[in-house]
This record gives structure tokens, sequence and C-alpha cells, in this order.
């Protein structure tokens, strides 16, 4: 069976890390033949998707409405006579051109444009759904939205949790201190979080929070793994608060899980997010979490309050600052949750079964389980 995965790139996102992690899955089982085009550019995490083995190409259109990079990307599409196409980038006439390739066709609902109230992913759902097959919404909150936007989905709507490596990660050494920056000491209490410094990702509330954690605890650094255009913004609430030193800006890191397994505990301050790829990973590391919820997240999912992590209802930066004290004062309770949350996602959110229930969608789209005929 043929595949093709489409993306907008291979940037940091986590959408790029988890399409990385399906092909490495993928590939591994040797079940399938996978390509991947990329519309826009490469991106960091472009070495890591070649190094799978998959065949990889980039059509570099300039723009969304690049007709020239549309009619490369088309090419190539037909060319490849693929059996499942398999899309994870948001690009409406994409979808369009879909309708001309042959295949069983999927659109792979990250959350992402969506749950910042963006028009084009909406486009996908209410003027070009008939270019799919089948839809997939990686966890039960994005299930419920997509229905909302579009109730006439009804079976082609499939729930797919997102899934990581857990042998991979397990294996995963802590990062040297050596190759740590030197603010940063072995016997440093380490709060951190990992993630797109964009607003949807709240890490302001993460500062806030490591202000107050810093008048409690000395010796105490609080790490930022990502990059993104309020980065500056960042810094200047930092060197307000009198925490810049303290506060170290990483940038992005392919090492990140690495860096994680150095953290004592990692604070998900996100108030928009799909899924949350990062808390999974931070779970199958041994890393206690403690994540804000609200009404448009999918964190409730991930995580049983105080069994295999921390949730909080709201961006309260007491009450976030009381929970990780908690959390380092009774390694009782820190041991239980990582003992629960490796389980956790060995059983619910491993890359293992997130490819085991693609691979069913995928033999129903084989097998002529196509969803109009007159597409």
């Amino acid at each position: 069976m043929k595949v093709l995965h489409i993306v907008s790139d291979f940037g940091q996102g986590g959408t790029q890390t988890y399409v990385c992690g399906l092909l490495e899955e993928q590939i591994g089982r040797n079940e399938l033949k996978v390509d991947v085009i990329a519309l826009f550019f490469r991106g960091a995490l472009w070495d890591r998707a070649r190094a799978t083995g998959a065949g990889l190409d980039c059509v570099e259109m300039r723009n969304a409405l690049d007709g020239l990079g549309l009619l490369r990307f088309f090419r190539r599409l037909r060319a490849g006579n693929y059996d499942i196409v398999h899309v994870h980038a948001i690009h409406p006439l994409v979808s369009l051109l879909l309708r001309w390739s042959g295949a069983y066709c999927i659109y792979h609902e990250h959350g992402g444009g969506l749950l910042a109230g963006e028009v084009l992913p909406r486009l996908i759902y209410t003027v070009f759904e008939r270019s799919y097959d089948g839809f997939i919404a990686i966890s039960a909150f994005m299930k419920g939205y997509v229905e909302a936007i579009n109730p006439r989905l009804g079976d082609r709507l499939h729930l797919v949790y997102n899934g990581v490596d857990m042998k991979s990660i397990e294996m995963i050494e802590k990062i040297p201190y050596a190759a740590l920056p030197s603010s940063w000491p072995e016997d440093a209490l380490v709060v951190g979080t990992v993630g797109r410094l964009v607003p949807l990702k709240r890490v302001d509330v993460f500062i806030s929070v490591a202000a107050e954690l810093a008048k409690r605890f000395e010796n105490v650094v609080f790490p930022i793994v990502g990059d993104g255009p309020v980065r500056r913004e960042l810094e200047a609430q930092a060197s307000r608060l009198g925490i810049q030193r303290s506060v170290l800006f990483l940038g992005y890191r392919p090492d990140a899980v690495s860096i994680m397994k150095r953290f004592d505990v990692l604070l998900f301050t996100s108030e928009f997010e799909a899924f949350g790829l990062v808390i999974a990973e931070a779970m199958a590391a041994s890393v206690p979490v403690v994540a804000i919820s609200g009404k448009r997240t999918a964190v409730e999912e991930i995580i049983d309050d105080e069994v295999d992590g921390i949730v909080v209802g709201e961006a309260d930066v007491q009450q976030l600052a009381e929970k990780i004290t908690m959390l380092i004062e009774q390694p009782g309770l820190r041991d239980a949750i990582n003992r629960n949350s490796r389980e956790k996602v060995r059983t619910c959110f491993s890359m293992k079964s997130n490819v085991e229930r693609l691979s069913e969608l995928y033999r129903c789209g084989a097998v002529g389980l196509r969803g109009s005929p007159d597409r």
C-alpha cells in the first residue's frame, strides 16, 4: 500500500513532531511505502523526517496562492499513484485538488488553526469536506469541536489520540550539564516548559509562576525550550520581574526531550490545546506535569488530577505555584504520579496504538470503503 503524507512544512510545531514519529513507526513496520510532500519549506525537523527513510519532497510554494507551486504539487500527487493520502496541512486549494487524486483521502485535524479562530480550517469542513473520505480528530474535545462545525460528517469522523514513541523516549539520556548554560547549576531545582513562543501557549503565565516560585525556593532555574515571535516580550517580562538570570531561553532544540529529563516539574500553560503532545512526552519521560485545563483544551483527557499529573482549572498564578510546591515537597506523590503517567502513556497515548488505529482506517480505504461515489 502506498501512502502519501502532506504537511505544510517540517518546522518546530507539535504537528511536525507527531508526523516525524508517525513516519518512524510506519516505516519501521515495513508494511507501507511512505512518501511525504512538504508544501512550503523544509524546516528544523526536515533531517529527522529524512532519516526515517520516507520519500521526501518539498514543492516550495511561495504562498498559499502560488499557482506554479500548486501545479508542481498536483503533478507529484498524480505521479505517485497513491492508495492513501493523509493530509496534515491546512490548505483548501490542496483539498480541492485531492478530488482528482484517485486515492482514499484523510484529513488529520491537529487543531491549532481551528482553535485560533482562523478561517481556512473551517473551509475544510464547510466547503471542501467532500474532498475527504475520512477525518481524524486527535482528542474527544476536538472531535466535538469539529462535529459542531459540520454535524453531517457522521461516521467519517474518527477519534485517534496522538501518540509518542515510549521506547525511544525511555532510551534518551539526560543532557550532560556541560551542554547546558553555565547559569543552570547541577544542584538546581528545575521547573521548565517546552513549546512554541506564541500567544496561545501563554508562556507569560509560566514566567509569572516562575517569579512566585523564585520567592519560595533558592537555587531554582526555569528553562524555556522553544522559540517564536513573542520571545522578546517574554524576555522583557522576566527582566521586569527580576528573574532574568534564572529564566533560561534555550530556543528551539531538537534534543528537547533530553533537556526535559532534567526537569523536576514541567509546567504546561497553553489555554488552547487540541491534545498536548508535550504532556504525553513528559509523562513518558517520568517528568511530572502541572497543566492548565479549560473549556478549550484536551488536558483532562490526558491527565487524571493527582493520579498521573496535576490539573489546574485556570491560569491562576498562585494556585499553579502551590501545586508545583506540593509536588516538590512531596516526593512520594511525585513518584506515584510518574509511575501512573508512564502506564497511562503506554496504554493510551503510544505511537504504536496510534499507528494501529490508523492502519485500520487505511485498510478500510484500500478495500474500497469510499465516502461519496461522485467525488
